[in-house]
């Protein structure tokens, strides 16, 4: 006979779980364990993820929560502290019915019960019981708490109460032997309790860390939690027991409650809850003249093509590509997707927010015809494919910029006209370095011992502890020879990456065309803020909508430049129609004068444009992608091809004309697919999935292609030896590659600012200035540079003065 964990926290139970949700449900395995359930202290943050690792490795997992509970009702908050205010209950889902209840009250916890914890009570628990297993919990239940008190008769009244809510059959009275004086003094009584009322016993173990080891390192995580150092009173303490036991272990515990352990099992077999990752929840635009959103989204596309070469005819390559995308995006279902956006987008322009999209959907011609985007996709050779295909499962994804100033004003329109709408959670982690100076506070080490190490952890969210001991000599010495500085080490590797906190996502918003807290739970973060629990992948793993209305300054900034040229000149600039080719704006990069030029204020990116000599837009689309760590290895080539000071080499006649752009470099993810399609006759899906594959070194994707590659070049009449040339050029070049239409529309943007700065420069730094005032090394970089340009700051002055920076005749 097995055993089955029923009490477990991840690092979900933020600051209080030390378990990453991937170790727990492995070591279960290893014990031979068919089942593990997952409940963390009041959130569902971490039971998506659950699910799907513990499906992959072939274990069962059982979802719930460690719900808290109000003693009178969830609404009462007259208790004066948080101990009276809630006591533990664990929910199990047995089923569908009883996911959609525990989503339901996990979420009215947080927006209707919150003091001091998400907190439900028994009105709620009556509403939603269907389809849930409820056990007594830990000691900070309320039947145990009971007991403590040496009070009987309350413990039996309020087990009664919850066997009237849930049944016999579901409702379970818990024991524990962590080798606790208090759990060992109530756990006869919890037993006695079970026989008198009938109902079930289990047994559990409160699982807090992975291994006994681990307690250390928990401790001091709940130190980091509480604010105290190791050698303080007052601290959370725990046993060293609570740790993922094996079946021999729990079996022994309960060796007087053998009852205890089979009904592990037990509710093991109760617990059945399939997840559907299949339907969607896309909202429905419903078109103004009542038609379809399929049809209404045509008719806007081609009127909006037509209007984009009035009075020319379309050129037939932009009438296929618009037919092809139209047909892909009507038959993945994604209609009202493309026209939700375009409202809100149009709603914003309407109100003068700049909005206008970057990433991959800049690459669609449907976004173009629309007026989502004002890039022409064809113009600068971007790839439909990049945003969608017929064969990608994942949900298109058109990230938006828009005005910061602006942006709770569009998220509010999207809220009152669609409804379902939440913003998304988002979970900081301990990073390494992050990691190393909480475990420093929390040993008590000197702020400047602790301040030396971390400065010697490199800057760099993918960085791991033991990387950085590879990497660093003097920490390995340090580790090898000074105690101290070994159990701190020791402390930060346990504990990085787990969760630390949940904020709210900086641009992420889920759309749904149902109420969101039938299938994803909802918290509140500070002030009235309604955001999910789960991230925006689980989200979207879940058939949800997800958008990013991404707050960008330097719109913010753009827009007050418009704003000040017209009340100064009375021209209405519109940076959406510039030509690109205005060499006076191509000096300003030239020169490298580009304080306040979005995406080219760097000492370095400056060096890189002076070294460049960009004149046309194409060689800043070229610089955004290359300046990265990785690819700046070409700039060098680039440069000297550009400048003639190299000669252009021949890659293949086949692909030649794809990489003349950008001198014989492959510096574009879009150029990679191009040239693997034309090479390898591999479908520009598949020529994605590869690249991406390649990028990511995961050699059974690239090994798999390889021959369908090889034999596509034969097809094309090129030899083995040269095909294999080929490929291994790719395999390089894909480790670079960059989005170009992500490139592209950041590009644009620096232009635009480049454009204000050239022609209108005092408009420009006064809207600089404006949006920058806060940060006085930035003023000083700001007023230099307008220095240099003959244009005075002048102080305030009570007379003349505007709440903002302004532009008069002479000064700013």
């Amino acid at each position: 006979m097995s055993f089955v964990h029923l009490h477990v926290h991840s690092h979900f139970s933020l600051l209080d779980g030390a378990a990453r949700i991937a170790d727990l449900l492995n070591k279960a395995k290893s014990f031979g364990m068919p089942a593990l359930a997952l409940t963390d202290h009041g959130n569902l943050y971490g039971a998506v993820e659950f699910y799907n690792k513990a499906r992959e490795i072939g274990i069962k997992p059982i979802l719930g929560i460690e719900a808290y509970i109000s003693p009178t009702t969830r609404q009462d908050r007259s208790m004066g502290n948080q101990s009276d205010a809630a006591y533990h209950l664990i929910l199990l889902a047995m089923n569908a019915a009883g996911w959609r209840n525990l989503l339901q009250l996990s979420t009215r916890a947080y927006l209707e019960g919150f003091y001091y914890k998400p907190r439900m009570d028994r009105e709620l628990l009556a509403k939603h019981q269907e389809g849930l297993i409820a056990s007594s919990a830990c000691l900070g239940g309320e039947i145990p708490s009971a007991l403590l008190r040496n009070d009987f008769p309350a413990a039996e009244r309020i087990a009664a109460e919850y066997l009237e809510i849930f049944g016999r059959d579901r409702f379970f009275i818990e024991l524990m032997k962590q080798g606790e004086p208090d759990q060992e003094r109530v756990n006869p009584e919890l037993a006695r309790l079970a026989a008198k009322l009938k109902v079930g016993l289990i047994g559990t173990n409160d699982v807090h860390f992975l291994d006994r080891q681990d307690k250390a390192s928990h401790e001091v995580l709940t130190c980091i939690s509480t604010g105290k150092t190791l050698n303080e009173a007052g601290g959370l303490t725990y046993s060293p027991e609570l740790y993922l036991k094996d079946t021999k272990e729990m079996k022994a515990l309960f060796s007087e409650y053998p009852e205890a352990v089979e009904n592990t099992l037990r509710i093991n077999e109760m617990c059945n809850v399939e997840l559907d990752f299949k339907t969607k929840h896309l909202p429905r635009f419903n078109p103004p003249d009542g038609s379809q959103p399929d049809v209404y989204m045509q008719k806007l596309a081609w009127i909006g093509l037509e209007k984009r070469f009035a009075p020319a005819v379309i050129p037939p390559e932009y009438r296929s590509r618009l037919e092809w995308e139209l047909k892909v995006i009507c038959d993945k279902g994604y209609s009202s997707y493309f026209l939700i956006v375009n409202d809100f987008v149009q709603y914003a322009r309407s109100n003068n927010i700049p909005a206008a999209p970057r990433g991959s959907g800049v690459a669609t011609l449907l976004g173009y015809s629309l007026g989502i985007a004002d890039v022409d996709p064809l113009r600068y050779g971007l790839l439909f494919e990049r945003f969608t295909d017929p064969q990608r499962k994942e949900d298109p994804d058109i990230d938006i910029d828009m005005c910061q100033e602006g942006r709770e004003k569009v998220i509010q329109y999207v809220r009152e006209k669609y409804g379902h709408v939440a913003q998304i959670i988002t979970y900081g982690t301990l990073k390494a370095r992050a990691a190393i100076r909480d475990v420093g506070r929390v040993m008590n080490i000197p702020l400047a011992d602790v301040d030396a190490i971390a400065k010697k952890i490199p800057d760099d969210p993918k960085i791991t502890v033991d990387k950085a001991l590879a990497d660093e000599p003097e920490l390995k010495r340090r580790y090898d020879e000074d105690p101290q500085f070994h159990t701190l080490i020791d402390h930060a590797r346990c504990l990085q990456g787990l969760a630390r906190n949940a904020s709210v996502h900086a641009a992420g918003v889920v759309v749904c065309d149902e109420p969101l807290e039938g299938l994803v739970p909802l918290c509140r973060q500070k002030g009235d803020q309604i955001i999910t629990q789960w991230d925006g992948p689980t989200c979207e793993k879940v058939g949800m909508m997800k958008m990013d209305f991404l707050g960008l300054r330097t719109l913010t900034i753009i827009q007050r430049a418009r704003d000040l040229v017209r009340r100064h000149t009375g021209r209405e600039i519109d940076p959406e129609t510039l030509p690109l080719d205005d060499q006076g704006v191509f000096e300003i990069f030239r020169q490298g004068w580009t304080v306040g030029v979005f995406q080219f204020e760097s000492e370095g990116m400056r060096n890189v444009l002076q070294k460049m000599q960009p004149n046309r837009i194409e060689d800043l689309i070229a610089a955004n992608a290359m300046y990265r760590p990785g690819p700046m290895k070409l700039i060098d080539d680039y440069c000297n091809r550009k400048n003639g000071t190299a000669p252009v080499p021949t890659i293949h006649p086949l692909i030649d004309d794809l990489l003349a752009e950008t001198y014989g470099i492959m510096v574009y993810q879009e150029q990679v697919m191009q040239v693997v399609n034309r090479l390898g006759k591999l479908p520009l899906n598949r020529a994605l999935t590869l690249i991406k594959a390649i990028s990511k070194k995961k050699k059974s994707v690239i090994e798999e292609e390889r021959p369908n590659f090889l034999k596509g070049a034969e097809e094309n009449g090129i030899d083995k030896k040269k095909a294999m040339e080929l490929f291994s050029l790719i395999e390089v070049f894909a480790e670079y590659g960059f989005n170009k239409a992500h490139s592209t529309r950041y590009a644009i943007v620096a232009y635009q600012t480049a454009f204000f700065k050239h022609f209108y420069p005092r408009e420009f730094f006064a809207a600089s200035l404006t949006f920058e005032c806060g940060d006085l090394d930035k003023v000083a970089v700001f007023m230099a540079d307008a220095e240099r340009m003959e244009i005075s700051v002048a102080p305030p002055d009570i007379n003349v003065s505007e709440h903002d920076f302004t532009a008069d005749d002479k000064a700013v």
